[in-house]
């Protein structure tokens, strides 16, 4: 199953070994809206996913810095 950006009107195909990247905030911080994407099912096979938070900064466990850094 291919991810859908609807923003941007594209889908990418995966291909076995391949990985798909991008950037959801932009320089300012601020969420990007055209990171928006959804992952279709696959038609015929497995499909995996794998989550990796990155940050320009510690991130700290203490109270309410999980609040600044999750947006919903």
């Amino acid at each position: 199953g291919e991810t859908h950006f609807p923003h941007l009107n594209i889908s990418v195909w995966p291909r076995a070994g391949d990985a798909l990247a991008w950037a959801n905030v932009g320089l300012d911080g601020e969420p990007n809206p055209r990171s928006l994407h959804e992952g279709k099912p696959p038609l015929d096979s497995e499909k995996i996913a794998v989550n990796v938070w990155v940050a320009s900064e510690p991130l700290s466990a203490a109270r309410g810095a999980l609040d600044r850094a999750v947006r919903t």
